[in-house]
């Protein structure tokens, strides 16, 4: 029996089998953001009622506008933004917008997740 274990846990993981840091990464931020677009509904009927259909469309059509705004400022400046605060602001002031963009993103983050954690068990009673 002792064999069979050893055997087992000498055998190394092929590469094929391996998920590379960055998947990973994007793993846990894909579910992160699955968690978030999937219970914002629940949200938006609890606070405003069965009638909020027309400001998720609203919400939606202004995400698409800004999507496309980002895309086109990323294609301007040939990077991401950290490269377009640097060239629209300078070496030191766009370091130091991006770093508190990272950290604002890192709080929603935190909060989206403790609030998430909150709301993880369903009640089914009906009260």
């Amino acid at each position: 029996m002792k064999t069979e274990v050893n055997q087992m846990q000498e055998q190394p993981i092929p590469d094929r089998l391996k998920i590379s840091p960055f998947l990973v990464f994007y793993l846990i931020m894909s579910m992160q953001i699955g968690i978030g677009v999937l219970s914002y509904q629940r949200v938006i009927a609890k606070d405003a009622g069965y009638d909020a259909w027309i400001s998720i469309l609203f919400a939606g059509g202004c995400i698409h506008v800004i999507l496309w705004m980002i895309y086109k400022i990323a294609e301007t400046v040939d990077g991401d933004f950290v490269t377009a605060h640097k060239y629209l602001t300078g070496n030191l002031i766009g370091k130091t917008i991006s770093s508190i963009f990272i950290g604002y993103f890192f709080i929603c983050l935190s909060y989206n997740t403790n609030i998430h954690r909150g709301h993880s068990s369903v009640d089914v009673s009906g009260a």
